[in-house]
């Protein structure tokens, strides 16, 4: 499954003609766990717009936490809004799933659930490139699988370059 979910990860990520594309990575930071401290690196490519500001991104995304590298992929309802002409404030929301090594959590199984909402800064360097700074509080959880299930509370900073194509 690790396998699998890193490959799509690199895949989206590869195979990105004439859209949008954002790399990202920073700071993660559970607040339950003491353990699952680390960074992370997501990319973002649009699914559908509902409007040029509004609209779903698919998100694959690798925690590199306690030791272990955690892949899986995000779901996210995007809003932006225009403050002036190069500057955008940024809501989104959303979930996915993931694969959580276990050894040093107390999460019982591997399969869990992410869901995350968070608020960005974006800034356009030109015409093509934004720099988006971010923050987003997240839960993971097997959402009642099994019977262990305290889940893992925390939030992010991060950085994210985005360039259209």
């Amino acid at each position: 499954m690790k396998k699998i979910l890193s490959f799509l990860f690199l895949s989206l990520t590869v195979i990105t003609p004439s859209i949008d594309l954002s790399l990202e990575g920073g700071y993660l930071n559970s607040t339950n766990e003491k353990t699952y401290d680390g960074w992370y690196i997501q990319s973002a490519l649009p699914l559908y717009n509902f409007s040029p500001t509004f609209y779903i991104s698919g998100e694959p995304f690798i925690h590199v936490a306690d030791g272990t590298l955690d892949p899986g992929v995000m779901i996210n309802l995007n809003k932006e809004f225009i403050l002036a002409p190069q500057w955008k404030f940024i809501i989104f929301g959303g979930l996915g799933f993931m694969y959580l090594n276990t050894y040093n959590t107390s999460q019982h199984d591997n399969f869990n659930f992410k869901e995350n909402i968070g608020v960005g800064l974006s800034y356009a360097l030109c015409e093509d490139t934004e720099l988006i700074l971010k923050g987003t509080i997240w839960h993971i959880s097997n959402a009642g699988i099994t019977d262990n299930n305290p889940g893992i509370d925390g939030n992010t900073l991060g950085i994210a370059i985005k360039k259209s194509f």
